[in-house]
């Protein structure tokens, strides 16, 4: 896989990151809207997390750390993701049936990415 993988829906992008290079690290996808990166999943093999409004308010969550954080991230996203964004400041979410195709592909994207050791 290539550093970075980016699939587009609507008016939004979301991209997988290979940070595995960092220590304890893994992918992190990123959703950017409207100029600005809105949502941020950092699915680390140490202290996953994610952050809504991460350039601006930055709330930032862990990710239950005996989860897969790979699907913990994709199940939250198809069943809130529609509701994250408009939490975000996204004022034009797509719908989750227009999300949905799209996460399939990122799910693979971010499988991709192999942990890096804890």
């Amino acid at each position: 896989m290539s550093d970075v993988h980016e699939t587009v829906v609507g008016s939004l992008r979301l991209v997988v990151e290979d940070r595995a290079h960092l220590p304890g690290g893994g992918p992190t996808l990123r959703v950017y809207g409207e100029g600005r990166e809105l949502l941020r999943f950092d699915c680390f093999a140490r202290g996953p997390h994610w952050h809504i409004d991460p350039m601006g308010r930055d709330e930032r969550a862990r990710i239950d750390r005996d989860a897969d954080p790979v699907e913990w991230v994709l199940r939250l996203l198809r069943a809130d993701a529609v509701d994250l964004l408009a939490q975000a400041g996204a004022p034009d979410a797509p719908l989750a049936t227009e999300l949905a195709p799209a996460l399939d592909e990122v799910e693979r994207a971010l499988r991709a990415v192999k942990l890096a050791p804890r």
